[in-house]
């Protein structure tokens, strides 16, 4: 309705006189009115306000542009509001509008009908810890009284505020912040039962920082539901410029990221009240990094969008939650302390409560609260990324999973609807992990499959280095199968089905060496079940491989050192769970296959280890079970080096107990020499060890068994210890028809065939057989490094020493014999070498093509085994053993006849030059021997004849023996060429010392002994003794016989034509220091002798027969010093001085040149002296020989044999 109706309208109702006079003094009253109210009042009022204002705003001065009422509309406005701090706004607005209604009359209370705000503005200050530049208003707004009664009721509709503007400065963190562009619109706000209509829609837009913010809404007032719905938008907000102002301390800060959203936020108003948030919010670019700027997490996006979302209801349902790019980087410091550990405040530690205090706490109950209905229908996490570092363990390592997708369908907590997830991962060192689960979230609740591929053992070494020595280097890992996770009645159960775990070309070495190696290993069909506490296995396979074992000095396995148990500390946690665990752990394996493996042990206990090594180790087994004893099937195959084992049967491993079939082939005995050395005195040097049969063995108490077969050792060879020699060497040895029993061991053979052996039997000084001592009574022996290296280079095998570093066995003490019985035993194409003890010199004869055989043996005293042997010596002369022994039996018994005739001995030419240093030429043996040994009593007959036993060139042999062999035959050889010895023994063997007949003592050792250590003295002695005859004496510088040495010369010359062998050697011996003044002085008297025989012109044979008086010596002394050339003292003009006779003699005597060559002319003539006495007394001169003088003779040669050491000495051949 305009003016002009209004008018037409009162003028038609005014139409009275009186009526337009009251209408008049109306409408001057009201212009009055109208003229105070809209000019009179604000121009009265705005200072008062100004003045209350700023009392109730702390003193702030207060300052109001303009102020306008209209009494007639009911509007007021306000313009260019200020209120000023320090001269600057600190709150203002352009201008500010209300109209209100008149039903603030009835209501008593305000009610506007809008109230509209132009461009507001506020600017806050943060000057310190919780303070700010209107922190006195705060304080004072607390500190003022409640207020009594009810609070003012008032309804304003139709509110909006246009550009409005806020300032932040931070003074505190030295930040700005700013929302501006602000305009709201509000329907209502009012506790007063009004309805105005209204014609805004609820809406909120703004910047914050720049980033635009809107939030919008509609109302439908017409549905059933009354719904309001607002709209919330941001767009790129940054959130980083606000992580300061969050008011937790945390240890992690936000460095970037941004907040968009676009919702709606629905208000429903029906039966109920619903409040619903629907639409899309989304982060990007976040990132977060720890206290000390080290990045912690980033993501590219975090996308959400809601399908029902009402918090009022407690259901939470998104349509989809995507998580792209994320990376989070975690680490452990050295103290073990985790990152995530850190970033959130210390808090304080809950205080400990006393048992007491519990027990009487009133008891009450919880109220009950509706779980929330929550469920994501997809949920994406894409490309993403965890960084490991961890510095507690060493070294430090850094490890990180990419590529990580984790996707899930239908997450929530509807029990009734599993959530389906996968996950895919790449490790860092090329591992792959997946897994795919149905989850359900409440209950808890899982089931699905897992699998992790190649993971290296070597990069992960430092997480299980605390647990091992062992040094990985090489090897993969890969585990997967089915899992299901539960709750039931509040305790968790978990399971594993089909299991499997996958180990590829893994190494490991041990202390630097390596010592196991794996091709693959795989485990499958493996189930647990946590509630009966089982783990099954279908199968457990290796494919080739090799381990490494070794039994160290200290007696420990290698092994054994693989695991750090005691450094390890206790799951005491763990330990209390396996305490209460309602059932023991159990396992059970279907069949284990092991396809070429091998093994290597060496025992470095002893001191010259050898390797024992099985290849192409092939085993099938099963079942097992551990605690429960199964029977187990097992078919074993394994090769060693030539040799082969194999095995068939059944096992019970608690305790252990078997029935096996065995079949060994070739198997070598030489790595087993340094255990039975504590048995048997001799080296192993090679052995072949076959067996097949039946093995049945119970270890429950005590070892107890039985094997029932055959059994063989071929390629024997073994060494004596003691002497380094061959002792045992045969082709094969069989065993067949084999019963025994252990426990007590009994021992039963049919038949035992020995063919193509080589024995060497050695009768010993006691009457025992060698053979008899293999036993060993200590295991102290070792063996010598050169009988080892002597050993024929055939063998390949090397034995090592058998001497124990730290083992010591006890005496056994005496035990019963153990009962042996052997039916038969063959023996074909033998070969034995037999030494005889018993006579001295010692013989030897080599037993060839020995055969025959033994019946009867048994260690059952008074039996007696039969003994037929016959065989040829060297193959020539036939050679018979025959008898009755019975060597097994605690009661020794023999009776045994052996004998050769004719033995051609230049048979035996190599084996005399190898020894004795000269082959044979020839010569006979005959032999006949008898020994027997009953009640330990002994009685033995031997007859040794050697006939025209001749030897010949010397051969160089480093195996010879240093005896003067030809000369010691000489001496036992008689005119005839015939060596006999005839020697009865007879005694007791327990008495050590027992009677050896006067032909071994008188003839033999002592003639022997003689012969090498004193030739000469044996010869003398025939003669009823006297002076030696190994040397001639010479006073010094003479070569003259004396008469004492011609008896000498008598006796040796009868000896040498006694003996036609022996040859003698003759050596003149000259002795500086005595002959050389001996030829001085005897040159000075030739000299002189020489001048008396010219002076005298006398014809003599030699100047010898010339005789020198003492008158005539001092002339001829100085004719000799005149004319000898030698040094000469002079006078002052160069003349010879005349000196006394004495002087003369002495400076001859000093200064007479004599040369070697006349001191071997002196030992020449010696020698030839007594060569040719001897030839005059009969010696033919084929036998007597001259050496070379010996010009370095001394008085200490001569002090050996007490003799003068100018002498002709004896050497016989």
């Amino acid at each position: 309705m305009n003016s002009v109706a209004i008018r037409q309208r009162l003028s038609a109702a005014l139409g009275g006189g009186r009526l337009r006079k009251i209408a008049l003094g109306l409408l001057i009253a009201v212009i009055l009115i109208a003229g105070l109210g809209a000019g009179l009042l604000p121009w009265l009022a705005r200072p008062k306000l100004e003045s209350a204002l700023s009392q109730a705003l702390g003193g702030r001065q207060v300052q109001i542009g303009a102020l306008a009422i209209n009494p007639f509309t009911l509007t007021a406005r306000i313009d260019d509001f200020r209120v000023l701090e320090a001269g600057k706004p600190v709150l203002a607005f352009k201008q500010v509008r209300a109209n209100a209604t008149l039903k603030s009359i009835w209501r008593l209370a305000p009610v506007l009908e809008s109230l509209e705000l132009d461009q507001p503005y506020f600017r806050l200050v943060r000057l310190g810890e919780n303070r700010y530049n209107i922190t006195d208003l705060i304080d004072k707004a607390r500190a003022a009284p409640p207020s009594e009664g009810e609070p003012q009721r008032f309804a304003v509709y139709n509110i909006r505020v246009n550009g409005g503007r806020i300032d932040f400065d931070d003074q505190l963190l030295k930040q700005q912040h700013r929302v501006d562009a602000i305009d709201v619109a509000v329907p209502f706000i009012s506790n007063l039962p009004v309805f105005i209509d209204t014609e805004v829609l609820p809406a909120l837009s703004l910047k914050l920082d720049g980033a635009p913010f809107k939030l919008s809404g509609e109302t439908k007032p017409f549905e059933d539901r009354r719904e309001t719905r607002f709209d919330l938008k941001w767009k790129a907000l940054e959130l980083a410029r606000y992580w300061d102002y969050v008011p937790a301390k945390l240890n992690f800060a936000l460095t970037a990221g941004t907040l968009a959203s676009d919702l709606q936020l629905v208000f429903s108003q029906g039966k109920t009240q619903t409040l619903r948030l629907d639409g899309k919010l989304g982060l990007n670019g976040l990132k977060l990094v720890e206290q000390g700027g080290q990045p912690l997490l980033s993501v590219a996006s975090i996308k959400a969008e809601a399908a029902q979302v009402e918090p009022l209801a407690g259901i939470y349902k998104l349509k989809t939650l995507t998580v792209a790019s994320p990376t989070l980087a975690l680490s452990r410091n050295a103290a073990g302390v985790f990152s995530w550990q850190q970033l959130l405040p210390a808090t304080a530690p809950a205080s400990k409560l006393t048992a007491s205090a519990i027990a009487s706490a009133p008891a009450g109950k919880p109220a009950a609260k509706e779980a929330p209905n929550y469920n994501i229908a997809r949920f994406e996490l894409n490309d993403g990324r965890i960084d490991w570092h961890d510095a507690a363990v060493s070294p430090a390592t850094s490890l990180s999973l990419t590529g990580m997708t984790l996707h899930a369908d239908q997450l929530g907590s509807d029990a009734k609807q599993p959530a389906k997830l996968t996950f895919a991962a790449n490790g860092s060192h090329g591992e792959l992990l997946s897994a795919t689960s149905a989850l359900t979230l409440a209950p808890l609740a899982a089931n699905g499959t897992f699998k992790l591929e190649a993971l290296p053992f070597v990069d992960y070494l430092p997480y299980y280095r605390a647990y091992t020595h062992a040094q990985p280097e090489a090897g993969t890992l890969g585990v997967s199968g089915n899992y299901r996770f539960a709750t039931e009645d509040g305790a968790p159960a978990f399971g594993i089905d089909d299991g499997a775990l996958h180990i590829e070309g893994f190494r490991s070495a041990l202390n630097k060496q390596r010592v196991i190696e794996i091709g693959t290993l795989d485990a499958s069909g493996a189930a647990y079940d946590s509630r009966d506490n089982t783990l099954k296995l279908a199968a457990f396979s290796v494919d080739g491989g090799t381990t490494r074992l070794v039994r160290q000095a200290d007696g420990k396995l290698n092994l054994q050192n693989l695991a750090k148990t005691a450094e390890v500390a206790t799951d005491k946690g763990a330990s209390r769970r396996a305490a209460k665990a309602d059932k023991p752990f159990r396992v059970v394996l279907d069949s284990i296959a092991l396809k070429n493996l091998k093994l290597s042990f060496e025992d470095q206990t002893l001191e010259k280890p050898v390797p024992l090594v099985f290849d192409r180790i092939n085993l099938d087994a099963g079942p097992f079970a551990w605690p429960d004893v199964v029977t187990t099937n097992l078919k074993l195959a394994a090769r060693n080096g030539q040799g082969s084992l194999a095995t068939q049967g059944s096992l019970k491993l608690l305790p252990l107990s078997g029935k096996l079939k065995v079949d060994a082939r070739s198997l070598d005995a030489a790595p087993a020499q340094p255990y039975f050395a504590y048995y048997l005195n001799i080296n192993l040097v090679s052995g072949r060890v076959s067996a097949k049969g039946d093995l049945e063995f119970d270890t429950g108490s005590g070892f107890k068994g039985r094997y029932r077969g055959n059994a063989g050792l071929a390629k024997l060879h073994a060494i004596d210890r003691g002497t380094g020699e061959d002792l045992l060497r045969w082709n094969n040895l069989a065993l067949s028809g084999v019963d025994t029993r252990f426990d007590p061991l009994n021992i039963a053979v049919r038949d035992v065939n020995l063919s193509d052996y080589y024995a060497r039997l050695v009768l010993t000084e006691k009457g025992q057989l060698n053979l008899k001592d293999i036993a060993a009574g200590d295991a102290t022996g070792a063996v010598p490094d050169q009988a080892v290296a002597n050993a024929r280079a055939s063998d390949t095998k090397t034995v090592a020493g058998t001497r124990v570093r730290e083992a010591s066995l006890p005496a056994a003490a005496a035990k019963p014999v153990t009962p042996l019985r052997i039916d038969k035993v063959t023996l074909a194409r033998g070969r034995i070498n037999y030494t005889d003890l018993f006579i001295k010199p010692n013989y030897t004869a080599n037993l060839t093509d020995m055969g025959g055989t033994i019946t009867g043996l048994s260690s059952v005293d008074d039996t007696r085994a039969k003994l037929d042997i016959k065989g040829n010596v060297d193959k020539i002369a036939p050679v018979t053993i025959a008898g009755e022994l019975n060597p097994l039996a605690k009661k020794r018994y023999i009776d045994i006849k052996a004998g050769v005739k004719g033995y051609e001995l230049s048979a035996a030419s190599t084996y005399s030059a190898k020894y004795a240093g000269y082959g044979i030429e020839k010569g006979k043996l005959s032999m006949d021997v008898h020994y027997k040994i009953d009640d330990n009593k002994l009685k033995a007959e031997n007859k040794l004849l050697l006939d025209q036993l001749t030897l010949g060139d010397k051969v160089d042999s480093p195996q010879a023996t240093k005896l003067p062999v030809k000369f010691a035959l000489s001496l036992l050889t008689d005119r005839r060429g015939q060596i006999n010895v005839n020697l009865p023994i007879a005694g007791s063997l327990d008495d050590p010392d027992f009677s050896v007949g006067g032909l071994v003592v008188q003839v033999i050792v002592n003639l022997l002994e003689k012969a090498v250590t004193a030739p000469f003295d044996l010869i003398a002695s025939a003669f009823g003794g006297g002076p030696s005859l190994s040397y001639v004496g010479f006073a010094p510088g003479s070569a003259r016989l004396e008469p004492a040495a011609q008896e000498g010369i008598a006796k040796l010359s009868q000896a040498l034509q006694d003996r036609p062998a022996l040859k003698l050697e003759i050596t003149g011996w000259v002795d500086r220091d005595a002959d050389v003044p001996g030829l001085r002085e005897r040159a000075i008297r030739q000299k002189m002798r020489a001048l008396k025989a010219k002076d005298a012109s006398q014809g003599v044979e030699s100047t010898e027969e010339i005789k020198i008086s003492a008158a005539e010596r001092p002339d001829l002394l100085k004719r000799v010093y005149k004319s000898a050339d030698i040094k000469k003292p002079t006078n002052a003009i160069g003349l010879s001085k005349s000196l006394p006779t004495e002087e003369m003699e002495k400076i001859l005597l000093a200064e007479l040149p004599v040369s070697d060559i006349d001191l071997a002319q002196l030992g020449d003539r010696r020698a030839r002296g007594v060569k040719d006495a001897l030839l005059a007394a009969g010696v033919p001169e084929d036998r007597l020989f001259l050496t070379r003088t010996k010009l370095d003779a001394s008085a200490r040669d001569g002090e050996k044999d007490k003799g003068p050491s100018t002498r002709a000495q004896f050497k016989l051949q």
